[in-house]
């Protein structure tokens, strides 16, 4: 492993990151790179205003760092931060990436959750300009919290990307049409498909007046032309991508399943085989910690340094009766991570959680769970599960007791 876990410290906020409001414009967000495959977003105002500061009460923090050879070597960067939304209702994903003045929003819940996520839009959003919005697929738990278009009242929404295939769910068309307003008012949308096949902006974008920070959209193997109607399950459409900021690199990939997660790893090392080797990894757990996703190819790859997993406590696991049955995140999942990290982390053990990066590790900022469940008859304190990680957690207990 390549770090290691300095415990709890003094808590880090990220404090009020001072956008200047119109610093952004949707027609003008993304221009097209002299460089192949590249894409730089407009320089906006200085974010000389963005700090970690020192602690006030309701929030618990950790550090974790990369190996200390390999950070003395990296300027130390502007704090960027990875806020992953607790979601109340069952499954659900979404969370927010901001440094200095730019946000981007993947995924926006269920629609019980689309007032979580529109909330921690008017928090962090400061300008008022989203400027980049990935739908990762277009199933109800991703895109149900924005299904209709008074959701982005009084923001700009830059840039969109999406599987660009056409599904025919309600929740779907419910979408798609918001998309289509959305442009129509002048965002930018661009169909992963034509991203990774050579269109303008291409598939890596270095993120201008925000030193550091870049994303590259990936292969997963499912390849489909914009407008192609594609009724099978939606998990196959996710698309993968990863942020990378100074020595960290984040893989994200919506709920795709085992046998894509192959041809994801093996693209990636088409291009670079060592493309994980001397960084800090995080993952978002793909689909909720399934088991029948997070294989022993991602992960040895990978070498996740922390694992944070996003999904809501199902309805029958929040009675009395304690954890009754197997959800998400999966055991079997969970032990397969353990073989990586013990960092391992869920929305639903440490509420909403943000992930502080300066480049070289990243320090957690857990507000802890709003939700309650029961073990052994009692409900399990909230706070001290604050900063769990999952295997410290009763869950873990209960869940191992029912294998």
């Amino acid at each position: 492993m390549r770090f290691s876990s300095l415990g709890v410290i003094a808590l880090f906020l990220l404090s009020s990151c001072g956008g200047t409001e119109g610093t952004s414009s949707p027609s003008s967000f993304l221009s097209s790179s002299t460089e192949a495959s590249s894409s730089h977003l407009p320089e906006n105002s200085s974010s000389d205003g963005d700090s970690i500061s020192s602690s006030t009460e309701g929030t618990s923090s950790s550090s974790i760092n990369a190996e200390e050879s390999s950070s003395s070597e990296a300027e130390t960067l502007a704090p960027l931060s990875v806020i992953a939304l607790e979601m109340k209702s069952t499954y659900g994903d979404s969370f927010l990436i901001k440094q200095g003045d730019f946000e981007m929003l993947v995924d926006a819940g269920t629609s019980v959750d689309g007032d979580t996520v529109r909330a921690a839009l008017d928090t962090y959003v400061e300008d008022d300009v989203l400027e980049v919005l990935v739908l990762t697929h277009f199933h109800a738990d991703h895109i149900g919290g924005m299904t209709d278009v008074s959701f982005f009242d009084g923001l700009s929404v830059a840039s969109i990307v999406d599987p660009g295939v056409v599904a025919s769910t309600n929740v779907a068309k419910n979408f798609m049409a918001v998309r289509d307003e959305l442009v129509e008012g002048g965002s930018a949308y661009y169909p992963v498909y034509e991203l990774l096949n050579g269109s303008d902006p291409g598939r890596k974008w270095e993120i201008t007046g925000h030193e550091g920070m870049s994303i590259e959209f990936f292969d997963t193997g499912f390849s489909r032309e914009p407008g192609t109607s594609y009724g099978g399950d939606q998990n196959n459409s996710s698309l993968a991508f990863a942020l990378e900021y100074g020595e960290t690199k984040w893989l994200f990939a919506g709920d795709l399943p085992g046998s894509l997660e192959d041809d994801l790893v093996a693209s990636i090392k088409r291009e670079d085989p060592d493309y994980f080797a001397s960084s800090f990894n995080v993952l978002k757990a793909c689909h909720h910690g399934s088991e029948g996703s997070n294989t022993d190819t991602l992960l040895s790859f990978v070498e996740p340094d922390l694992v944070f997993v996003m999904s809501g406590l199902e309805r029958r696991n929040k009675t009395s009766q304690g954890i009754v049955d197997a959800q998400h995140p999966y055991l079997s999942a969970l032990e397969r991570f353990r073989a990586y990290t013990e960092e391992v982390y869920w929305t639903s053990i440490n509420g909403t959680t943000s992930m502080v990066s300066d480049g070289k590790g990243v320090a957690l900022e857990m507000e802890g769970r709003t939700e309650d469940y029961y073990y052994e008859g009692e409900v399990v304190d909230r706070e001290a599960e604050r900063e769990a990680t999952i295997y410290e957690s009763k869950y873990y207990l209960a869940i191992q007791s029912l294998a």
